[in-house]
């Protein structure tokens, strides 16, 4: 028998909690043997999985009691843990993430007794604001490798010039032309358009926002373009094992194309200019990267040159809930939580959005997960 029952009871049996609101209820003990608590410890715990490799983190500990507690007694301790400034619980293809209030009981010379009990964490009025990355100059490391591709390209090209005859020299002449292309491919279209500059009014938005994208460059000479498209991306990313066993896993959750408009022609030292709205679908995949798991949404934007190499960046955004940009209250969000190992449900959207299946997790009662005693 273990020295103490341990069970968590959240405030008003509800197991849902928002970011801007304290998770609270209380810890009940049943002591079965005197013990001289070191301390009564209570701290939110979140964890991933899926896919990829399991990512953690404990946040806002706080200690209840120290003292003894004594056999045949019961004791209940109110507990208060903010959760404005993790992850919310999520359910998607490769990943899920849960939260629990994990408690344990800190006895000397003996195995500590433990409990953790599962709970919702929902979007709220405050919480984490990710700052997306934006694109940086290329490193030193960066124009020294484009640099060396360039002249691998160059000397394979002339080798397998040299070689045609020899039937081989077509393959050499074929990997020295793509290694060039790839290399360098930006840097030509440049030489077409000049410097291209990439405008958002924020790269933080909510879903059913609306960005609008402005693209606009100097060309040096005149010229046409097929078109300037813009791609919004939503993705997955799940690392399982390491080292040599690593894997990246990725799944698609949002893929859509959007046309920007602008002039077909252009003359040169011309200031062209290229517009469009790009609509962010309403669904709950907020930004996140907890290391080996991450949900991330990036612009792409594209300039297709006719018969020319195109030009291309990739703009970094952040999805967060409505609430936290809008000032708007939030939804009553009804959501089933699915085993771990289980397919995750797939969300009620327009085809026309290519939404992937995921959804923000809710759940009936909460679960207790009894964790085993550690040895001395």
């Amino acid at each position: 028998m273990s020295k103490c029952d341990i069970s968590i009871n959240f405030e008003n049996d509800q197991d849902q909690f928002r970011s801007d609101q304290p998770v609270t209820g209380t810890v009940d003990i049943q002591v079965n043997k005197n013990v001289d608590c070191r301390s009564l410890i209570v701290a939110g715990f979140w964890k991933t999985h899926g896919r990829g490799n399991r990512d953690s983190g404990r946040y806002a500990p706080q200690s209840l009691y120290k003292g003894e507690l004594q056999a045949g007694q019961s004791y209940s301790y109110p507990f208060r843990i903010p959760a404005d400034k993790v992850p919310l619980t999520y359910r998607g293809k490769l990943i899920n993430l849960d939260h629990y209030v994990d408690v344990r009981i800190d006895l000397p010379w003996a195995r500590d007794p433990k409990k953790r009990t599962d709970f919702i964490l929902l979007p709220g009025s405050t919480g984490r604001l990710p700052i997306p990355l934006p694109p940086t100059p290329d490193s030193i490391g960066i124009q020294i490798g484009r640099a060396v591709a360039a002249v691998l390209s160059v000397v394979l090209c002339v080798i397998g010039i040299l070689t045609l005859c020899l039937g081989f020299g077509f393959i050499l002449l074929g990997a020295g032309l793509a290694i060039g292309y790839f290399a360098l491919r930006k840097q030509l279209a440049e030489r077409r358009l000049g410097k291209v500059q990439i405008s958002c009014d924020t790269y933080v938005v909510a879903p059913g926002d609306t960005l609008p994208v402005t693209v606009s460059f100097t060309p040096r000479k005149p010229g046409q373009l097929n078109g300037v498209q813009a791609t919004l991306t939503c993705k997955e990313r799940a690392v399982s094992g390491s080292g040599t066993n690593q894997t990246t896993h990725t799944a698609k959750l949002h893929d859509r194309d959007f046309t920007l408009s602008g002039p077909e022609s252009f003359g040169s030292h011309e200031n062209i200019t290229f517009r469009g709205q790009i609509k962010v679908p309403d669904i709950d995949a907020y930004s996140f990267d907890s290391g080996d798991n991450a949900v991330s949404w990036t612009l792409k934007i594209q300039i297709d040159i006719p018969k020319w190499p195109d030009w291309f960046e990739v703009v970094n955004l952040a999805l967060v809930p409505r609430i936290l940009l809008h000032d708007e209250s939030p939804a009553e969000t009804e959501i089933t939580s699915s085993p771990e190992g289980t397919a995750p449900l797939e969300p009620s959207l327009p085809a026309s959005e290519n939404v992937g299946p995921v959804t923000i997790v809710a759940a009936s009662a909460a679960k207790e997960e009894t964790i085993p005693p550690e040895p001395t």
